[in-house]
């Protein structure tokens, strides 16, 4: 009798584990201690498009995680003394400051002015020269990268080497014939990053401006240096426009915060929102 009692106790129990494992109908897909993990815990960690694989590996990788980061705060639990009034003002901190940084970001989003003329960008390059000097090498180049044997070689040779051949037909040329090339005049290139497209030597040895010829076993190389600086030197504006772009943008982004933050305190000390229990 006792046997078929503790029996059916264990099934009772079973059943209602498993009940209180669910959470409006979903199976847990992991447990840590009491804590579960549900599948519409995991929304938006699987996005639209993915192929099954992808899915099961991102959703087994995301559970795995969430699991040693349980079992990582079960440990600390048991190991460390913790301030609970100290973490909880940390908690409500960061929740303020998650819920501050989401407002400001929004107000930028609606408000800020991005647009920066050239104009803006070059007054600002001329104010700040001290602060764009060049990091590394770079040089303005046109370049052609075709194989040695191809048969277009001897009239693209022709046409790069004489000023008559119009961009356009040049371009022409290079795009049926050329494996890489660039005719852009106004293109900087750091010179350690083009190894891949010009082997570096050949740039080393074609400092000076003007035209000049490399080959190896597989391709023949024409350059066109147009100009070429070292580091240290003043960056040119076309190199750091991007930046100054940014930091203009950026500079707007600090001074709109400020002076919202500056606005509602002027707001709440005119319409009593606050009051300071403090010596001037």
């Amino acid at each position: 009798m006792n046997k078929y009692y503790l029996l059916l106790v264990g099934f009772l129990l079973s059943i209602l584990v498993a009940c209180s494992s669910e959470k409006d109908g979903e199976k847990p897909l992991a447990k840590v201690g009491s804590q579960y993990l549900y599948p519409s815990d995991l929304k938006n960690v699987v996005m639209p498009g993915m192929s099954d694989a992808d899915s099961a590996m991102i959703v087994r990788n995301y559970v795995e995680d969430w699991v040693r980061r349980r079992l990582l705060v079960e440990k600390a639990n048991e190991n460390v003394e913790v301030d609970k009034a100290e973490l909880e003002k940390k908690v409500k901190d960061y929740q303020e400051s998650l819920l501050i940084y989401a407002y400001e970001n929004e107000l930028i989003r609606q408000k800020l002015d991005t647009t920066v003329s050239i104009g803006q960008i070059s007054d600002y390059y001329k104010k700040h020269q001290a602060n764009f000097d060049l990091k590394f090498d770079i040089v303005k180049l046109n370049y052609i990268k075709i194989k040695a044997k191809a048969p277009g070689l001897k009239d693209l040779r022709a046409a790069f080497t004489t000023s008559q051949t119009s961009p356009a037909t040049l371009y022409q040329m290079c795009k049926a014939n050329a494996q890489q090339f660039a005719l852009n005049d106004s293109v900087w290139y750091v010179v350690d990053e083009i190894g891949n497209i010009i082997p570096p030597s050949y740039i080393s040895a074609a400092r000076s401006k003007g035209i000049s010829e490399y080959q190896d076993s597989n391709f023949v190389y024409l350059l066109n240096v147009k100009d070429y600086m070292v580091r240290g030197a003043l960056s040119p504006l076309g190199v750091v426009k991007e930046d100054i772009y940014k930091l203009i943008v950026n500079q707007r982004k600090v001074e709109m915060i400020k002076a919202t933050h500056d606005q509602l305190f002027k707001e709440g000390l005119n319409d009593g929102a606050f009051e300071l229990y403090i010596d001037k």
